[in-house]
């Protein structure tokens, strides 16, 4: 599959869609708490990642929550891309496995006046695990595909029990933060990593 870089256009109030026709893009609007969606890719190129999500920086320096979007390079070498709640995350994970082609990408959405939870890690262009809670449905929703890694299962055993403990908690919730901070080395509503305040470049629509 080429590579096209995303472009976005405004077609309602409600709906805003991407050029590729595989998308499905999530309109955000205002909410309570965080509505955010983190992206850390591995293998890539920064400028072939901003190409792809149709991103250009704008030379100002920021930490993360600081900016609607907000681009960082770990000290890994790895990049992180934010969404603040005032813009868009990207739901189609067909979508999400394109922009993995050539290397690696975790996915975190979070949006918890719902309390939705959502980890996912893609490879080469293919899904390779997906966890997700919808506290909507109830507090020990819980939907998992996938080969997940090793430290999962001690996670979601240690979580579900303190959920059955303490019955008005949000420890399910928790199962995707977890199994993200796990993976990226920071939590979504922080922006330190591995003891590190992360600052990077905001970013806007190319």
């Amino acid at each position: 599959m080429p590579r096209h870089r995303c472009t976005y256009t405004d077609t309602s109030e409600t709906v805003i869609g991407y050029s590729l026709s595989l998308a499905t893009v999530i309109h955000t609007g205002e909410s309570v708490g965080f509505r955010i969606q983190i992206m850390l890719f591995k293998g890539r190129e920064r400028e072939n990642i901003l190409r792809d999500l149709g991103l250009t920086s704008t030379g100002e320096s920021c930490e993360f929550h600081d900016a609607d979007i907000v681009g960082v390079t770990i000290p890994s070498g790895d990049y992180v891309v934010y969404f603040s709640d005032r813009n868009l995350g990207i739901s189609d994970h067909k979508l999400l496995a394109f922009l993995s082609e050539g290397g690696s990408l975790f996915v975190f959405t979070c949006y918890e006046g719902v309390m939705l939870a959502i980890t996912a890690a893609f490879e080469d262009g293919v899904e390779q695990w997906c966890v997700e809670h919808q506290g909507s449905e109830s507090p020990f929703s819980l939907k998992v595909r996938g080969n997940l890694p090793e430290f999962y299962s001690e996670i979601e055993n240690r979580l579900v029990v303190r959920q059955h403990v303490k019955p008005d908690s949000a420890s399910v919730f928790n199962i995707p933060v977890e199994l993200f901070v796990a993976c990226a080395g920071f939590q979504y509503d922080d922006s330190v990593h591995y003891g590190r305040t992360l600052i990077g470049e905001r970013l806007t629509r190319a």
